[in-house]
């Protein structure tokens, strides 16, 4: 199985030609660290509005292939998934399913809110390789790590609260009075328990926020 950054998986799952320089720069990307002899210049390759420079390693331009994937801003603004295959743009209801039902790796997830940020920069050495643990990126929670068998652990406990009427909103931050007072009288006093013990794990906070 090849090994991929995550601008060489994209690149090839869109089957898109790099865009070159005229003048090349000899050097290190900023972005994955890569040698390259084609490199762009750093500023004709981020915005002005680029915040995020903590993030970038050290290096004087960016390759041809980081640069390719920065440019198209559909990477930015959509929610999406790429293979060695096929890049999809995920739907509304994609993007609620889509962690449940990854493709083969390796892949990698992005699922978009309002499109203004780019969480994945932390991420372009975590490409997919396997189905039960990967790393994915919400643009609200930024890079979160996947494990199959707590997700659905979470999953389950998120749906048994909702179908009793526990709202989203107490999943993430606190119970009502009268969700109290219903778990007393229900005897579900130990799902508010079980529900205590995973606000503010970002997995769990993406899950509440997909279902």
């Amino acid at each position: 199985m090849n090994v991929y950054t995550l601008p060489e998986l994209v690149v090839k799952s869109k089957s898109q030609e790099l865009l070159l320089p005229k003048k090349h720069i000899q050097g290190k990307c900023i972005l994955c660290s890569k040698e390259t002899e084609q490199g762009h210049r750093v500023k004709d390759s981020l915005s002005g509005n680029f915040t995020n420079w903590s993030m970038l390693n050290k290096g004087n331009c960016v390759c041809p292939t980081c640069y390719t994937f920065f440019k198209d801003q559909v990477h930015r603004r959509k929610s999406w998934v790429a293979t060695e295959k096929e890049f999809r743009i995920l739907d509304k209801e994609e993007k609620k399913e889509i962690l449940w039902n990854v493709p083969d790796p390796p892949f990698f997830i992005h699922i978009a809110h309002t499109g203004q940020k780019q969480p994945w920069i932390t991420c372009i050495h975590k490409v997919s390789y396997s189905k039960n643990k990967f790393y994915f990126t919400h643009e609200n929670f930024g890079e979160i790590f996947f494990e199959r068998e707590k997700a659905e652990h979470f999953r389950t406990i998120i749906k048994e609260a909702l179908s009793k009427k526990i709202t989203k909103t107490e999943l993430l931050t606190q119970f009502r009075m009268k969700t109290y007072e219903k778990a007393w009288k229900e005897g579900f006093e130990d799902l508010l328990e079980e529900i205590k013990k995973h606000r503010k794990n970002l997995l769990w906070e993406v899950i509440v926020t997909l279902t």
